[in-house]
């Protein structure tokens, strides 16, 4: 392994299939080793650090530097290799050193990573008492879980000069130690979303983890010309300029929708002084090639509308009606955006899926989707049954919470 060739472990979201797909699509040099629930582990050349700033759905970057077979594993050994990784951490002699650890599961033996979530306790009493001869004066962070949250790893500043986490990632044969070299902004995206002058619970909006996700699986370069077209409150907007795009619209069929969008963006606009050209306007998505010259978008990225809120599961009848409404709205708008949108162009879209009683149920769009020459992207194609709960019917990605009727079906379409 050459000096520049590095492993890597990507804590995942929420919805691992969107972190790894939006991982892929965003780094596609490295190679995937292994994926979990839980981790995306992956090898090739040094990452920079900043690129968790560009990632939605990564909770933590992870360097690996060792490993140990599961066969040798004991305490002894593990303690070693961490004590190595505190010795040689850069540090002021003065200054206590604020320490963590974390465990987590790689498709690893559950009877490991039991063992070594109760060992934690331990271990840290023992690399306390080293660190102490040593010279070294550790600050433990602890957690009730067997890993520390982001929030707690930016609170204390693991990441920064007088802090440490190092990581135990439990895989099939190894277990991966490594140290968190970076972790999500929560208070950033706290900022961006509850502290905007316009929110639109009423409307709902989409989570801006999400919208940055979806952003980075149109897989386009900062120069290239993006349009949301239903643009609501501007939460794609946002998030498309947070990412340093630079050829951006909004359109919306309501007037409150644009008023609230470039309220937001002129707030937006205040704080970040951004280089870009964003243009704000009121439309009909179905009448977009009135505005637009045939293949000139590069890429569409929206959530589209979900239909109402829902406080219990539909009937036969009302998904019936539902569907026939939204399947012809949803057809027309995706005929109105592949006559604008570029050759090789992608469309990123979120649609509703709906909670029945007879299962998940979808718009009836494929054909549409086929005789308009889309092509349905699968960003990552070794996805397994693991996540099988996060692909829908038609191989696209589902992203829902267990609480909601309304799932979102992530649609990723190229022109051809």
């Amino acid at each position: 392994m050459t000096d520049n060739f590095q492993r890597y472990c990507f804590v995942l979201g929420a919805n691992p299939l969107l972190s790894v797909s939006e991982i892929v699509s965003l780094l596609p040099n490295y190679k995937v080793v292994s994926y979990s629930m839980e981790i995306l582990y992956v090898e090739g050349q040094e990452v920079s650090e900043v690129i968790i700033d560009q990632l939605g759905g990564t909770i933590k970057i992870i360097k690996i530097s060792s490993d140990i077979d599961n066969n040798n594993i004991n305490n002894e050994i593990l303690i070693q290799e961490i004590f190595k990784i505190i010795e040689s951490y850069p540090r002021s002699n003065e200054a206590k050193l604020h320490f963590g650890i974390s465990v987590y599961d790689n498709r690893g033996a559950q009877s490991i990573i039991h063992h070594l979530s109760q060992s934690l306790q331990a271990m840290y009493r023992t690399l306390k008492e080293k660190s102490r001869n040593s010279g070294i004066n550790l600050a433990f962070v602890n957690s009730k879980e067997r890993h520390l949250s982001s929030a707690s790893v930016q609170k204390n500043k693991l990441c920064q000069k007088h802090g440490l986490e190092v990581s135990l990632i439990v895989s099939d044969k190894k277990i991966l130690i490594g140290i968190t070299k970076a972790v999500q902004d929560i208070d950033k995206y706290s900022h961006f979303d509850i502290d905007r002058p316009v929110r639109d619970l009423k409307s709902g909006t989409t989570p801006p983890k999400l919208a940055k996700i979806m952003i980075n699986l149109a897989k386009q370069n900062k120069d290239a010309t993006i349009i949301d077209p239903f643009c609501g409150s501007g939460t794609f907007l946002q998030e498309m300029l947070l990412l340093g795009y630079k050829n951006i619209y909004g359109s919306d069929i309501s007037p409150k929708a644009i008023n609230d969008s470039r309220i937001n963006i002129n707030w937006l606009k205040e704080q970040i002084k951004p280089d870009y050209n964003i243009d704000i306007f009121q439309s009909d998505v179905r009448r977009l090639s009135e505005i637009f010259n045939a293949e000139t978008i590069d890429a569409v990225v929206s959530e589209g509308y979900l239909g109402p809120a829902l406080t219990k599961m539909l009937t036969d009848k009302q998904f019936n009606q539902f569907n026939s409404e939204l399947t012809k709205f949803y057809s027309q708008t995706l005929t109105e955006l592949s006559k604008v949108l570029y050759r090789s162009g992608r469309i990123v879209l979120a649609l509703p899926i709906y909670k029945t009683k007879k299962g998940n149920r979808y718009l009836s769009i494929g054909n549409v989707i086929n005789e308009l020459g889309l092509k349905n992207v699968i960003p990552f194609n070794d996805a397994d049954d693991i996540y099988e709960q996060f692909i829908s019917q038609r191989k696209s990605i589902v992203y829902f919470r267990p609480d909601q009727y309304v799932l979102r079906e992530i649609m990723i379409l190229c022109k051809q």
